[in-house]
């Protein structure tokens, strides 16, 4: 089974992550799902402002999640930062 964590430890893994690269979100999409199931006529144009609000709430929620991930307990990755 591949473990890290003692590849870590035993100081096989001492590189730091390499650099990532996030790509820009493509711009949001919008469907009435009741009136078009397969997705095929995108509202977002026409319906901007419904759109924006749909993107706000999802970005709030991705910053929420990611402040209650900070409070979690991971001992992998403080083992990985005290290195």
């Amino acid at each position: 089974m591949y473990e890290p964590e003692r590849l870590i430890e035993n100081g096989l893994i001492t590189d730091p992550e390499p650099p990532r690269s996030i790509p820009d979100p493509p711009p949001p999409e919008l469907y009435n799902i009741a009136d078009d199931p397969l997705e095929e006529v995108n509202l977002a144009g026409s319906h901007p402002d419904i759109a924006h609000q749909l993107l706000v709430e999802l970005e709030t929620w991705f910053e929420e999640v990611e402040q209650e991930r900070a409070t979690i307990e991971d001992e992998w990755w403080k083992n990985r930062t005290n290195h």
